[in-house]
């Protein structure tokens, strides 16, 4: 039975599933291949599946589950402004300047968007089983 109910949920969030293993393979290859050619090869490839695979999910998302999608997007720019304001807070306290990239903010808040919605999604569906 819980079988045919996780394969379900799997095959219902495919599209965020796929986010979190992308990002996920993301930060392997940043750990372990050291060329800048290839980095900025996966930078591009990943930012562009990014760009297709984060309105597809949202649009993908049905009706009663938009207020679930919606507090994941206020959750994840949260966190995108908070880690902002750390850097720049460490700047004015430090004088330590860390450059971020742009690029790998924004797929971590798509990221953690997709994180938050499996989770609470996953929580509400085991409350009322």
């Amino acid at each position: 039975m819980n079988l045919i109910k996780y394969r379900n949920f799997i095959k219902n969030n495919i599209i965020d599933l796929l986010i979190s293993i992308i990002y996920c393979l993301w930060g392997m290859f940043d750990l372990f291949f050291l060329s800048e050619s290839n980095k900025q090869m996966a930078i591009l490839s990943i930012g562009i599946s990014f760009i297709f695979l984060f309105p597809l999910c949202c649009k993908k998302t049905k009706k009663d589950k938009m207020q679930i999608r919606y507090n994941a997007l206020l959750y994840s720019f949260s966190v995108m402004v908070a880690y902002m304001c750390a850097l720049k807070s460490m700047w004015y306290l430090r004088g330590l300047v860390l450059e971020p990239d742009a690029l790998k903010i924004v797929c971590t808040g798509i990221f953690l968007q997709s994180l938050f919605f499996l989770i609470r999604k996953n929580t509400l569906l085991k409350k009322t089983s």
